[in-house]
């Protein structure tokens, strides 16, 4: 049955970019080249509704009740409709910030989906959040849907990399035989794959054919932040919040670091520069597919790496450590790589 609902995810998802490439084109709905882009031709921004499209069918071959799942449907619309709106006439952050947060209320108050124990993270004991809960919940889901579009620079890259933190999550699902859970995800890993076909740079000659847009980039980070949150928190419980920081690493590591620097030189938060990662291995004259690997492969190096010292029974606290100072290692790298010649 699942094998069936992920080649329904996949097939879909390729016949509506097929449909939706042209449409875009005749409706200014594509990113144009020139500026600091890499691209040279005009590319369709309709990855993500198409992505959309395919889980949506590829839910309907499972077996069970979509009601609990009509919160991250509703959700999820609404940061989609957002992100045509941005991708075509570049809406204030003002309004970004809105229909972020109007979602992640939805999936904190409608859902009861809500970050409410940090686990145990100095030794000290598990940390509850109480009355900060939600609000700490909505600043996670916001925070990662800006973090996965601060990464969506460069062919395939954001597909690949949310491909990986996807596995992971079925993965952590599958292992606390949460197995509906598990489908589910890789029912949107299905989705995701028949974008990556598009999307991802196969070799010089094959570039992407089109771009996941903003909807594409802040319903993934949506997506993300629904199984992120839902598996590290009761009643599932699948992993240890601190496994959830492994499996994310890469994302987060790379949103924080570039924040930090930008407040440091007293710039906006959301300003441009080329300080992520993706830019610096441009910089340092890395092909996009390499990339791709390079930075999909350590996420899932990572993300492995936290999923098995906790089955393999490292504590909390001793992850959540050693987090700060694969943080700290990071920046060194990242430090190393842009001022060596």
């Amino acid at each position: 049955m699942i094998f069936f609902g992920c080649l329904i995810g996949i097939i879909t998802t390729a016949m509506c970019l097929r449909i939706l490439m042209p449409i875009a084109e005749r409706i200014h709905l594509v990113d144009l080249p020139g500026g600091r882009k890499q691209h040279e031709s005009v590319k369709p921004l309709v990855g993500g509704i198409a992505i959309f499209i395919g889980f949506a069918c590829a839910m309907l071959s499972l077996p069970i009740s979509l009601i609990g799942y009509r919160p991250f449907a509703l959700g999820g619309l609404l940061l989609i409709f957002m992100g045509i709106l941005d991708d075509m006439h570049e809406v204030s952050p003002h309004a970004r910030f809105g229909a972020e947060i109007v979602s992640a209320l939805i999936m904190t108050v409608w859902a009861s989906i809500v970050i409410t124990n940090l686990g145990d993270l100095f030794f000290t004991g598990e940390i509850r959040l109480g009355f900060f809960s939600i609000p700490f919940t909505i600043f996670a889901i916001v925070g990662l849907i800006n973090a996965v579009n601060m990464l969506d620079g460069s062919d395939g890259l954001a597909g690949s990399l949310i491909f990986v933190q996807l596995f992971l999550l079925a993965l952590t699902a599958f292992l606390a035989h949460l197995i509906v859970e598990a489908k589910v995800i890789v029912l949107l890993m299905s989705a995701l794959l028949g974008f990556l076909y598009f999307n991802f740079p196969f070799s010089k000659k094959r570039t992407a054919r089109v771009f996941m847009g903003d909807a594409g980039s802040m319903f993934l980070g949506y997506a993300l932040s629904w199984f992120a949150t839902g598996l590290s928190q009761a009643p599932r419980s699948a992993i240890y919040p601190v496994g959830i920081l492994w499996i994310l690493s890469i994302t987060i590591w790379d949103a924080f670091r570039v924040i930090l620097l930008r407040l440091f030189s007293k710039k906006s938060p959301f300003s441009s520069d080329r300080n992520h990662l993706h830019h610096v291995l441009q910089d340092r004259g890395f092909s996009p597919k390499n990339i791709c690997f390079i930075i999909a492969g350590s996420n899932l190096m990572f993300g492995l790496g936290g999923v098995l010292a906790l089955h393999l029974g490292v504590s909390s606290p001793v992850l959540f450590i050693s987090y700060f100072f694969g943080f700290l290692i990071y920046c060194t790298g990242m430090r190393f790589l842009q001022t060596a010649r």
